[in-house]
Order: structure tokens, then sequence, then C-alpha cells
């Protein structure tokens, strides 16, 4: 954990959606990002409220799913994040841990856990 990390991140996180209250049309994607920066630094919870907010404007965002199942899983919430793999395969089929992998840099260790959580919720590896 990161302690100082928490309170880094929050005040951008309330400025960005403060400026972003006039763009709605892209909101998504920024709480997405937001939610992005907030899993890469552990805050799973926080993560969790902007991939919601994320979803409700873009509720099929292939990315935004693939997050919030990670958090999902991070948190311990394995059936929540088994319903999300399967909305995520839904809108993204033969999807897999390797196709996953091959999307980017496969040392990100970002990636890698990401990868872990989604081999926990039963995402095939092949």
């Amino acid at each position: 954990m990161n302690p100082g990390g928490s309170d880094l991140l929050r005040r951008p996180c309330r400025k960005v959606g403060q400026i972003l209250i006039g763009v709605d049309t892209w909101r998504y994607f920024f709480d997405l990002l937001t939610g992005n920066a907030l899993v890469a630094n552990r805050q799973y919870e926080e993560a969790a409220t902007f991939i919601h907010r994320s979803l409700r404007v873009n509720k099929r965002h292939v990315p935004t799913l693939r997050l919030l199942a990670t958090a999902q899983g991070e948190l311990g919430q394995f059936e929540e994040g088994k319903k999300t793999l399967g909305r995520l395969v839904t809108e993204a089929p033969g999807f897999t841990v390797s196709s996953y992998l091959a999307m980017g840099g496969p040392d990100s260790s970002m990636r890698q856990r990401c990868a872990t959580v989604m081999r926990q919720l039963g995402l095939p590896e092949n």
C-alpha cells in the first residue's frame, strides 16, 4: 500500500470530475482513466466508484468491464467479478487471458495483476 498515494490521487480525481461536468460525452472515458489510476494504486473501492459511473454511461465498454472485474476480484468480490467477466465475454467473444496479455506489454505489473485476477475469476487461458 502507498499511504500517501490516497491523498495524492483523491485531489486530482475530484478536480477532474469538476472540470468534466460540461464534457459529459467523454466523462465515461475519464472516469475509466481515473478508475484505472486508482486500481494501479490498489485503491479498489474508490476505483469502483469511478468505474461504475463510467459503466452507467457506456455499459458495454470492454476496457471498463475488464477493470471492474479486476477491482472486484482484488476486493474479494468473486461472485460479482464472475458476473462482470460474463458481461465482458458477451461483449468480446473469444476474450482470454492470453488475448488480454497480447494486447500490450505482458511485462507490465498492472497487466499481470489483472491477468491473475481474471484467471481467479475463471477466464480461460486460451
